[in-house]
């Protein structure tokens, strides 16, 4: 699994819309959909914001085992 899933996947079983994401965390709708294809990009200040909206840890976004290359 890659972490470009698992935000995506952590987002939609909370059933947001990456808008919906965007606007929670005040930046645009294509800053949120860069970060769900790179991850690394993510401030630690919005990480902690997006790991807060779907009530997850930091460590549940950013930190598993990647199946495949990172």
């Amino acid at each position: 699994m890659d972490y470009q899933f698992d935000l995506r996947a952590l987002r939609r079983a909370n059933g947001y819309s990456a808008r919906e994401m965007a606007e929670l965390l005040g930046v645009h709708t294509n800053t949120y959909r860069n970060w769900e294809k790179k991850p690394k990009t993510i401030t630690v200040s919005y990480a902690f914001k997006i790991a807060n909206i779907l009530n997850v840890s930091i460590e549940d976004i950013f930190l598993r085992e990647c199946s495949t290359k990172c």
